[in-house]
């Protein structure tokens, strides 16, 4: 019996699809292998619950897969310490069982890893979870890896934690792949530029600690990329129908992740906008009738979603409160309009006279007296956490391995501001201010809501993964910075990345050494 027409049409509309993806550079692949490695490597050396707030998050992974739905929203805000009081019997005693490196180098006993391993033979799963402040998160990641779980559920608890973290392995490929097309639309007349954005992903190294844990965090990387990607290819080619209910699935996605991606929708809608005020040189009845569809399918396939997901959370499930905004329940805290410009001024510049002082780390003498020195956001956790802090932001590079980032950080951002300075960006300024829009917009957000965080904990909020979002314009910003030096463009694209795969391998050392290495 021979296929009838439907099916031969659609099995011919896959083959082109598919086609596509072949046509990519085989330098695109390699990139994407390279961050499947990583991941898989620091999946590997990472012990068990080690990955910030991995604890809570295997707990919702847990609960998707046993009860196919996300848990009840409960529970304090919380900076994660006081999530895992009562996991699941199995993952209660991996908590229980292996040393925390919170602190400090944990200490490592046989007996009781085999003892462990006795009693996951043994028991059963429980009914007990608690995933924290982390229940009031979309589900789509949880449910991505809550299939994984339930594949791997004949497995012992280590075993199945694996698999679960195996998923943000090939999500972080896919992130190094979507930059690596990024960059192609931005620059598609130097194929050089494309595997250097990609090796600059695929080595990042805090980057590539995230994709061996399990954390919604590394599927907010991924969309986050396949949106810098469509924009690109939407403003070099133009806004077609297409590539317009594209954006919008992407931007569904992104809402049904992690709030932190509601800080590139606004910079997503101007785009949109602007890509069709090109088009209006049409002005043919029926091209202005397309333009309002691709605008209006645009925008409710975008939206429709997450209104649907709002919906099923409070009446369906009847889940007490509403998904958060970057991460965090902020118990209605709103402050005022001066500590949210002092919070955020403080956040990168130096405090000024009359400001609140509102990063301080308290810190006890030999003597036990507790004193408070204040620190500074910009260097202390976005500059050495890009260039590597890991576990719970508790151990990272000794001091000159950071002011060596901060000089060779400094070299590439001046090479891309003369890079710019010097192209004829001519109509490609709305494209670059869009994606300073999508910039600003999302650490505006997370100052808006670290600042109503503090309010409500008085604990800090700050972690470098929340501007992970931005991964493609790191890739962007390498490019631009390496094709500053002209003829020297290949020497100096050779030095950045052998810098970016020591500071890689270095990271995993030290991870290796804190985690693993015995008192003398």
């Amino acid at each position: 019996m021979s296929p009838g027409p439907r099916w031969r049409r659609v099995m011919s509309r896959a083959w082109r699809r598919a086609a596509v993806a072949r046509r990519l550079p085989h330098a695109a692949w390699i990139c994407a292998a390279l961050a499947l490695g990583n991941g898989l490597i620091w999946n590997l050396i990472t012990p068990a619950m080690q990955g910030i707030d991995e604890p809570a998050h295997i707990s919702y992974v847990e609960y998707m897969a046993q009860h196919g739905r996300p848990p009840d929203i409960t529970g304090p805000p919380s900076s994660g310490g006081g999530t895992v009081s009562a996991l699941a019997s199995d993952w209660s005693d991996v908590m229980a069982s292996l040393p925390f490196a919170d602190a400090g180098p944990p200490s490592w006993s046989s007996a009781q890893s085999q003892a462990l391993r006795q009693r996951l033979r043994t028991d059963n799963r429980s009914e007990r979870f608690a995933s924290g402040y982390v229940a009031a998160y979309p589900p789509l990641y949880y449910g991505l890896d809550a299939l994984v779980d339930r594949a791997a559920s004949a497995l012992p608890a280590l075993d199945r934690l694996f698999f679960m973290r195996l998923l943000g392995a090939f999500l972080f490929a896919g992130t190094t792949l979507m930059c690596f097309c990024f960059v192609r639309e931005l620059m598609p007349g130097s194929p050089w530029a494309w595997p250097l954005a990609g090796l600059a992903i695929a080595f990042q190294p805090v980057a590539g600690s995230l994709a061996g844990v399990v954390t919604p965090d590394n599927l907010l990387f991924l969309v986050s990329a396949a949106l810098f990607f469509m924009l690109a290819r939407a403003f070099r080619l133009g806004l077609t129908l297409r590539r317009g209910v594209a954006i919008g699935v992407v931007c569904a996605l992104g809402v049904l992740t992690k709030g932190t991606f509601y800080g590139l929708l606004p910079g997503a809608a101007m785009a949109v906008l602007i890509l069709l005020w090109r088009s209006r040189r049409v002005r043919s009845r029926s091209a202005r009738g397309r333009r309002l569809l691709i605008a209006a399918l645009t925008a409710v396939v975008a939206i429709v979603p997450a209104g649907i997901w709002q919906l099923v959370s409070t009446v369906v499930l009847a889940r007490s409160g509403a998904s958060t905004t970057a991460g965090v329940v902020t118990s209605g805290a709103v402050g005022s309009a001066r500590g949210q410009i002092s919070y955020l001024w403080g956040t990168f510049f130096p405090r000024l006279p009359g400001m609140h002082q509102w990063f301080v780390n308290s810190l006890a003498d030999t003597a036990g007296r507790i004193t408070l020195a204040p620190y500074y956001p910009l260097w202390d956790v976005y500059i050495q956490g890009f260039i590597g802090r890991f576990g719970w932001f508790a151990f990272g590079f000794p001091a000159w391995v950071n002011w060596l980032g901060l000089g060779v950080l400094i070299v590439i951002t001046a090479g891309a501001i003369l890079t710019v300075a010097r192209a004829r960006l001519g109509p490609r300024w709305a494209e670059l201010f869009t994606y300073a829009t999508m910039l600003v917009g999302t650490v505006v957000l997370v100052a808006v809501v670290g600042y109503r965080f503090r309010l409500s904990t008085g604990s800090g909020f700050e972690e470098t993964r929340y501007l992970f979002g931005l991964l493609a314009l790191w890739g962007a910003l390498v490019v631009c910075g390496v094709r500053a030096f002209g003829r020297y463009r290949n020497v100096a694209a050779g030095v950045v990345v052998g810098l970016l795969v020591c500071d890689s391998i270095g990271a995993q050392l030290i991870s290796i050494a804190h985690w693993y290495a015995f008192p003398l």
